[in-house]
């Protein structure tokens, strides 16, 4: 009996031996499944921090990009200022011009008016 005790305890043994081995690779199998994906996550994470640097840069670019523009602009601005107060010299300076236009004009006007009547004057003498 002490045999059939010990047979019984090895067979029980035996299977837990066996349950513990079928746990063992059950458990090896989801560390590999792990693994495989710790890889792949791994993987995703160096794309991502790729993706980054290259939209960081792509910002950079962008902003140094348009802080040019912004001095472009700024100094448009200030040349077309300068332009406008030009332009308005220029304008004064027409306007000046067109006076001096309007007196010759009336000078000439008069001279002729004078010679028209000197004229005149010697006709009737």
């Amino acid at each position: 009996q002490e045999l059939t005790e010990i047979k019984e305890e090895m067979e029980r043994l035996s299977q837990e031996i066996h349950q513990a081995e079928e746990k063992i690779r059950q458990v090896e199998d989801q560390i590999k499944q792990q693994e495989r994906e710790l890889h792949g996550i791994k993987a995703d994470l160096e794309r991502a921090e790729k993706e980054l640097k290259a939209a960081q840069l792509e910002l950079s670019q962008a902003q140094e990009k348009l802080e040019k523009e912004e001095k472009q602009k700024e100094q448009a601005e200030v040349n077309l200022e300068r332009a406008q107060v030009e332009l308005d010299k220029v304008d004064i300076e027409l306007k000046e011009l067109e006076q001096e236009l309007r007196e010759v004009a009336s000078l000439i006007e008069d001279a002729q008016r004078n010679r028209a009547d000197a004229e005149r004057r010697r006709e009737v003498a």
